[in-house]
């Protein structure tokens, strides 16, 4: 909830100076006339003082004020009536001022102690879902536990504090009173703002609790952890289909219609096994069935290679581009795990990531955990990734398709790819190769589990 502007409060400033300089008036009736106009003067600037406050204050939006002890706003306003109040009824000696004044004073007086009570002895523990996708609306919980008194947690604002840059937005919280038992938590809604491995240091909670004259604001330690998945999107042609030459394509389309190549040997049928494979000469010879056994396809494993060079400082487009190339390469491992397809990532940014290929929602999950944290180089890395031993076997043996995203042009590419280059599939996301060659968007709402079933083609 956004505080309010100065000028929603204007009714309320003007109605509290119009009465500060009435009782001003009245004080200051019984001095010398020459004292009066100095006096006014003095009400008048400290009013326009409190309107500066309040004024800067608002322009901080829904930021809370760092860890200690503050006057609130309108305690601000209330102090300078409560001052003006005493001098005038120490002045002029009537009554009903005293009543007010003393009245005002008291409840200003007993808001500091209650205040510091309200917060001290609160434990924060919060429930956040451990990885999201970037884009997502997550819900995360907030309780707590302790107090020092019967009304600790009353009357609270509360916001999560990351530890370094934020990938979760952090609103401000207000609750009526902080649930101490399991049945009961602060839900809020929040979005996932960029991908990354992100940590949240404290929980802050602000108390003026219970008139709103001072607020005491304490953080709570609150340790957690969220991993942010890149942003996935949708292929219009599987990335499976890549390669440099239309028999290659041909070969790639082949491997996912039979995944089957070179014969291998016969076994006794299992539970399970394809009918279609049953070999029937010998399963009447020995008078039991018999499947054919076939070695997998070499193109029924991918290696995609992300290069991670950025030049922001020289193309602001640069580091955007790196994005579309990291979702490019999540969204490629999410439709080869649906496919059961092996899969494997490596990029270069401060040190060497290189996952071997492999299947399953697990190795999926760590394929994008991995993306999660990878972060964006200033020096080119795609000659030095290709030259790291662990890819260079992997590239020379030829037992996975090589597939390299970079978000520069193709030729910068190729040059830095050298002789290999010509049985590498390069997508360049600065030649728009990734919507040309796939008909590849961000904007989708498909599933983004792996294990779901791949999508009819």
């Amino acid at each position: 909830m956004p505080l309010a502007r100065p000028y929603q409060r204007m009714p309320a400033i003007a109605i509290g100076f119009a009465c500060t300089m009435a009782m001003a008036h009245v004080a200051t009736s019984r001095l010398d006339r020459d004292l009066q106009p100095a006096v006014l003067l003095f009400v008048f600037i400290a009013w326009a003082f409190v309107y500066w406050v309040l004024r800067e204050r608002s322009r901080r939006g829904q930021e809370l004020e760092p860890p200690g002890i503050w006057i609130t706003r309108w305690g601000v306003v209330l102090g300078l009536a409560i001052v003006s109040l005493g001098v005038s009824s120490f002045n002029t000696g009537v009554n009903l001022l005293y009543v007010l004044f003393s009245s005002l004073a008291v409840a200003f007086v007993l808001n500091l102690p209650i205040a510091i009570l309200n917060v001290p002895g609160l434990r924060a523990l919060r429930r956040a879902p451990d990885r999201v996708y970037a884009g997502e609306t997550i819900r995360i919980g907030l309780k707590f536990e302790g107090g020092m008194a019967p009304w600790s947690g009353m009357g609270i604002v509360l916001r999560d504090i990351p530890a370094g840059p934020a990938g979760v937005e952090s609103p401000n919280i207000r609750a009526l009173y902080a649930p101490r038992n399991d049945r009961e938590e602060i839900l809020y809604e929040t979005q996932a703002v960029r991908r990354g491995i992100f940590h949240w240091r404290a929980t802050r909670v602000a108390s003026a609790f219970p008139f709103g004259l001072i607020s005491v604001s304490r953080d709570l330690p609150n340790p957690g952890r969220i991993v942010i998945y890149p942003r996935l999107g949708f292929m219009r042609r599987p990335i499976r289909t890549a390669g440099t030459t239309g028999e290659l394509r041909r070969a790639a389309r082949a491997s996912f219609d039979e995944p089957y190549a070179e014969f291998h040997n016969l076994r006794e049928y299992r539970h399970g096994d394809n009918p279609r494979l049953i070999h029937w000469r010998t399963t009447a010879k020995q008078n039991k069935l018999f499947v054919r056994e076939f070695e997998r396809r070499a193109e029924s494993e991918t290696l995609i290679l992300l290069d991670t060079y950025c030049r922001s400082s020289i193309n602001p487009d640069s580091s955007d581009a790196l994005e579309i190339a990291v979702s490019f390469a999540a969204t490629a491992a999410r439709d080869l795990c649906r496919a059961q397809l092996r899969i494997g990532v490596a990029f270069l940014d401060d040190e060497l990531t290189a996952l071997p290929p492999s299947s399953g929602s697990a190795h999926y999950h760590r394929i994008l955990e991995a993306l999660a944290g990878l972060k964006a180089s200033a020096s080119p890395t795609l000659r030095r990734l290709i030259e790291c031993n662990t890819v260079h076997s992997m590239i020379a043996c030829g037992a996975a398709r090589v597939i390299v995203v970079t978000p520069e042009a193709k030729g910068i590419a190729a040059e830095a790819l050298g002789p290999l280059s010509e049985h590498i599939y390069i997508v360049s996301i600065a030649d728009g190769a990734h919507e040309r060659d796939f008909g590849f968007s961000l904007d989708s709402s498909s599933d983004n589990d792996p294990s779901a079933e791949a999508p009819e083609l």
